[in-house]
């Protein structure tokens, strides 16, 4: 199936995480024209890797903090000068970890729910304030939020049995503030041909260890954990136009294990 991507304008934020710089790889591979934001250095890397991917890609980079509603009026900015100030499509994939992320509910201070927050919520808010000119230019533009599996269902303690990881309150919060957003969002920008949809990945692999890995392959109904190339493929389906009757939807890549 022909997506036809090709000169499309998209700003993906969290570009440079695992899931965000795989799918710029294959927006690049199919001629769209990015902005990719993202505060880590790895960025501007990710630019110069994607410029040579195809011809007519053009590809602009910024480490702003999506986080700021000022990073979305420079966006906005970016947008005028570089893509005639058009948007085609607007994926949030900004994640947000500090190194107190896996704090339990009686060591989260005021800060770290506020910084959570601010990444993986109002990032998506202010985007949606500020960009939205450009999505109406666009005469039909696609939106994709980052969501999780829970957003939908609790962490399975058994998930996490020999590891040192686990899923903190503070992400559940804002996953679900995501999921209740994003329906929100489509039904109001609909009048303006602006759909709105999110997407729930689950258990991609990002080398983790032996013991998660395994809990997890036994907790999966397809017995493993995903790559991030699998990820992808649905959010170029939402950002073309072959999608044109989806909006409002909550799309899972989780191999069935919200289907228990």
């Amino acid at each position: 199936m022909e997506l036809n991507l090709s000169r499309k304008n998209v700003v993906v934020t969290g570009s440079a995480g695992l899931i965000g710089g795989e799918l710029c790889r294959q927006l690049a591979e199919n001629g769209a024209n990015l902005l990719l934001l993202d505060t880590s250095p790895r960025n501007a890397a990710l630019a110069g890797e994607l410029a040579g991917l195809h011809p007519h890609s053009t590809i602009v980079h910024s480490n702003l903090d999506v986080g700021q509603e000022a990073t979305a009026v420079a966006v906005a900015d970016i947008v005028e000068r570089q893509f005639e100030g058009t948007v085609h499509g607007l994926v949030n994939a900004v994640q947000y970890k500090s190194q107190s992320f896996f704090h339990d509910i009686k060591d989260t201070s005021a800060q770290e729910l506020h910084d959570i927050f601010a990444a993986n919520v109002y990032s998506i808010f202010w985007m949606m304030k500020h960009l939205t000119p450009s999505l109406k230019k666009a005469g039909g533009a696609s939106v994709i939020n980052l969501s999780s599996t829970y957003a939908v269902v609790s962490p399975n303690p058994e998930l996490y049995v020999g590891t040192d990881l686990g899923c903190p309150p503070t992400y559940v919060a804002t996953k679900g503030a995501v999921h209740s957003l994003t329906r929100y969002l489509a039904c109001y920008f609909a009048k303006d041909r602006i759909r709105i949809n999110s997407v729930t990945p689950h258990g991609v692999h990002n080398n983790h260890k032996a013991a998660f890995v395994s809990n997890f392959s036994k907790l999966s109904p397809l017995g493993r954990m995903s790559e991030k190339e699998e990820v992808a493929p649905t959010i170029l389906l939402l950002l073309s136009d072959k999608s044109s009757y989806i909006t409002g939807a909550n799309i899972k890549i989780d191999g069935g294990w919200t289907a228990w």
